[in-house]
């Protein structure tokens, strides 16, 4: 069984970055002057994100 835990080194290291470059590409950082209208599942969300940071899941919202 320990010879198995090289191999999956590589591929948990992946997975681990690809999370965090998911995550940091997720925060959007609007000014003062913008508000942020996200879409979610192909629907408007009521409310538009204010300035400040704000938090978009990429593969289920998007954010203009």
């Amino acid at each position: 069984m320990r010879e198995l835990v090289p191999e999956f080194a590589p591929l948990s290291l992946l997975a681990i970055v690809l999370v965090v470059v998911w995550l940091l590409n997720s925060i959007k950082i609007l000014r003062e002057y913008e508000r942020g209208v996200i879409f979610r599942l192909g629907r408007l969300l009521p409310q538009p994100k204010g300035p400040g940071v704000s938090f978009s899941c990429s593969g289920r919202s998007t954010e203009w």
